[in-house]
């Protein structure tokens, strides 16, 4: 009987290498294998585990980053209508405009269709240095 046994697993082998089935019960068993070695070792698991999600974790943020600043264009119809006005003074100083003056420009402007003002801030708070910007409500 066992005779016969060794036959029909030799022949049940070959019927699955004939339909092309074998790579499915080789991955079955890497699996198992992966599985109990695994279990063997669960802080080198944790540790492939935390580095593949770190690693994809930074991929997404770098890449969404770029994305957004490099790859897609600005949220302007035409980008190269866009103007940024300052004045210079004697010393050659530049700066920008007042809030009046701003205010006066955005009211009585005709070649603009639309004006928007910003101004860097910087501060000291606690004897940390914080820089920030204040922006007219049309900035965005």
């Amino acid at each position: 009987m066992s005779r016969y046994s060794g036959v029909v697993a030799q022949t049940q082998e070959e019927r699955r290498s004939a339909r092309g089935m074998q790579w499915i019960e080789g991955c079955r068993q890497d699996v198992r294998y992966a599985a109990r070695s695994f279990r063997k070792s669960p802080g080198f698991v944790l540790a492939v585990v935390a580095t593949i999600a770190l690693g994809l974790g930074l991929n997404t943020t770098f890449f969404t980053i770029f994305n957004a600043y490099v790859l897609r264009p600005l949220a302007v119809r035409d980008p190269y209508s866009l103007y940024k006005v300052a004045w210079t003074n004697h010393e050659g100083m530049r700066s920008g405009f007042a809030w009046p003056e701003f205010e006066s420009l955005s009211r009585h402007n005709p070649a603009c269709s639309e004006l928007l003002g910003q101004r860097f801030l910087f501060a000291r708070v606690e004897s940390h240095p914080l820089q920030g910007e204040l922006v007219t409500g049309n900035y965005f």
